[in-house]
């Protein structure tokens, strides 16, 4: 199962709420799975989740090419359609520097929108420093998380 927020994927015990997401189409007009990390800001009514980021950053290793695959594990044949790379990677980290630059220019969200600590999403960062594709968007991911910290 998948939360329908952040994305991750979920034993049914660890995904068990349903509720309803302020999202368009079809598959939202009922409740949905929402995984148990998520649930408290959706229950506040928060529906920004920082989680979306952390899988393409947790998952893609820029030292070790063998984890560079969703799982840990290649495409089947080979191919690349399972990967998990530097370009997916580099994506996620674009998007979470959008988002926390949207949170400096209305710092009164910052209590509400910043639902990861810390110890959390700067490691999650920093091992991109390393790798040619991703430096330069985490070095700038790193920079927002900064001047949000001022």
């Amino acid at each position: 199962h998948h939360c329908r927020l952040c994305g991750d994927i979920f034993c049914n015990d660890c995904s068990a709420h349903r509720c309803l997401l302020p999202l368009e189409g079809p598959q939202f007009e009922k409740p949905v799975r929402v995984c148990n990390d998520c649930f408290p800001d959706v229950d506040k009514q928060n529906y920004f989740s920082m989680r979306r980021y952390l899988t393409p950053l947790i998952l893609f290793d820029p030292e070790n090419k063998d984890t560079m695959a969703v799982g840990g594990r290649r495409g089947e044949n080979g191919d690349d359609n399972d990967e998990l790379g530097p370009k997916q990677c580099a994506a996620a980290l674009s998007a979470l520097t959008s988002d926390l630059d949207a949170v400096l220019l209305d710092c009164t969200t910052f209590q509400e929108k910043i639902t990861l600590g810390a110890d959390v999403l700067v490691p999650a960062i920093v091992r991109h420093l390393t790798h040619r594709s991703t430096s330069d968007r985490a070095v700038r991911a790193l920079s927002s998380l900064l001047a949000l910290g001022n």
